[in-house]
């Protein structure tokens, strides 16, 4: 029982259940799909690092509310193609 009760933990708090999907460089071309509000941010950003709990919070709201629209955040400082795409030129940087 013990261990069920772990697989399941595990799988709650696993990435496919996150609120905010940490996105690659494949976020580009599967965007299509959905409507996303997407955190590009620098690891090493002090203000990134501040917006951090409210963009979770952003998440889970958006989540909780029903809406369509699905949270990400992208390193851009190791996707920095994909960030130039989206035109970021500074951290952080929120785009619909």
């Amino acid at each position: 029982m013990a261990l069920l009760r772990a697989a399941f933990s595990s799988l709650l708090f696993s990435s496919a259940f996150a609120l905010v999907q940490d996105l690659d460089n494949t976020f580009k071309d599967s965007r299509m799909e959905d409507v996303w509000l997407v955190d590009f941010y620098a690891p090493w950003c002090g203000y990134c690092k501040k917006l951090e709990p409210v963009w979770q919070e952003v998440g889970a709201e958006l989540t909780r509310s029903g809406s369509p629209v699905r949270v990400g955040k992208m390193d851009a400082t190791a996707y920095s193609g994909v960030a130039s795409d989206f035109g970021v030129r500074g951290y952080p940087t929120i785009k619909l």
